[in-house]
């Protein structure tokens, strides 16, 4: 029995990344607007949620103080995307070199960073919430699309983010 759900949660999984790899291939690199779009939405969705934030800390985890869900789990979640939010121009901004005009003549060169494609991030039991979220943040401000993998340890976490990214993202 526990080998069909193993295969059960692979084959899941797998459905996951290709839904993401068909998603990142439609748009394989989001413009500044739809990366602050999506940073706005988990935003959103933080601070709507806060009851149902600290109600999965409590199940999962018995006793949490509210406070410190607030400090950590809402209000450094909220910061760290704002910040993310508010270094995209810099992030996504053209890095001019130099060039040789003797070899090169009046050609530019610059780096610009681009996406990579899908994130896979695996989440610890011990801040489920905070890090998921951050890591989260971060690769949709890149630009990339994420298959989140939820630490069996704490199952009202991860099924109470599955609902708030699916709300988020249809």
């Amino acid at each position: 029995h526990e080998g069909e759900l193993r295969m059960s949660g692979i084959k899941e999984l797998n459905a996951l990344f290709d839904r993401q790899k068909s998603a990142f291939a439609a748009n394989p690199c989001p413009s500044q607007k739809e990366r602050e779009d999506r940073l706005d939405a988990i935003m959103g969705a933080v601070l709507g949620n806060r009851d149902r934030i600290h109600a999965a800390f409590k199940e999962d985890f018995s006793a949490h103080p509210n406070a410190q869900a607030d400090f950590i789990e809402i209000f450094g979640v909220i910061e760290r995307l704002y910040y993310a939010k508010s270094m995209l121009n810099v992030w996504m901004a053209r890095d001019e070199r130099e060039t040789n005009p003797e070899m090169f003549g009046n050609s530019k060169a610059y780096v610009l960073a681009q996406p990579k494609g899908v994130i896979g991030n695996m989440l610890p039991w011990n801040f489920p919430f905070e890090v998921t979220l951050n890591k989260l943040g971060q690769a949709l401000a890149t630009g990339n699309t994420v298959v989140l993998k939820p630490a069996p340890d704490t199952p009202w976490n991860a099924t109470f983010l599955g609902k708030l990214v699916a709300e988020r993202t249809d």
